[in-house]
């Protein structure tokens, strides 16, 4: 969800904060639903995994992401603080999962082919960055001249079987979540103020059952150099 603050409003904005609170996903999942219902999945299922995977590729190039997306109400600098909490990575994996979702319902057969496949993984990683930059964008726009930005996001995964010193990768298998440039990404619409790396244990290890946790940044950032707050207001 966006978590969006405005200091000393009155109690209107933070009514209006609650109703927008999980308004981040946009609409993603139905446009993408759309470009996934065209194609002939009954036809290029009797072929190979390739053709497959290249409708699955297409289905994400196909996608216009709105860069920044739209939410009726929010507007333009009228946000003293914006956080962003543990849902970028929400906002392009669900999608992704999605897509295959259907793969697997269709055929569960050619599921294992994706790592192999160049064109659907080069399409995944466009699509996660251009996720994450239209979502950047939706923060910058949001925030107040004077204002703050805090992103907090899982970069990655890992799970683990023992309780070893810290970096013990004998003891540790992770997993990328988002793509390896976040920083840079956020360096692109914002100055860095401060960075921080953390770590969220979900589940401690047990006999017969692995530890599971993940790996977090966290970015305080500048609101805009100049104000927006009459941008975008209804007339």
């Amino acid at each position: 969800m966006y978590h969006l603050y405005a200091p000393g409003a009155p109690e209107t904005s933070r009514e209006r904060f609650a109703k927008y609170a999980c308004a981040g996903r946009w609409s993603l999942y139905g446009n993408l639903k759309r470009l996934i219902e065209q194609q002939p999945w009954d036809k290029l299922v009797t072929q190979n995994a390739q053709v497959v995977f290249d409708a699955a590729a297409l289905c994400l190039e196909q996608y216009h992401v709105p860069d920044p997306p739209e939410i009726e109400g929010l507007y333009a600098g009228d946000f003293g603080v914006v956080v962003s909490s543990l849902v970028l990575s929400q906002l392009f994996s669900y999608p992704l999962l999605d897509i295959l979702d259907h793969v697997q319902h269709i055929a569960p057969h050619y599921l294992s082919e994706q790592e192999r496949h160049r064109r659907y993984q080069e399409a995944a990683q466009n699509f996660r960055i251009r996720i994450i930059q239209a979502h950047l964008h939706l923060l910058r726009k949001l925030v107040d001249v004077g204002g703050i930005v805090v992103l907090l996001s899982d970069i990655r995964g890992f799970i683990f079987s023992a309780s070893g010193t810290e970096n013990d990768t004998q003891h540790r298998r992770t997993l990328p979540i988002v793509p390896r440039g976040l920083t840079e990404l956020v360096r692109e619409s914002f100055t860095l103020l401060e960075e921080h790396h953390w770590e969220w244990i979900t589940d401690l290890p047990e006999e017969g059952k692995l530890g599971r946790g993940y790996e977090v940044v966290g970015y305080v950032l500048p609101g805009n150099e100049r104000s927006l707050a009459n941008a975008n207001r209804p007339q």
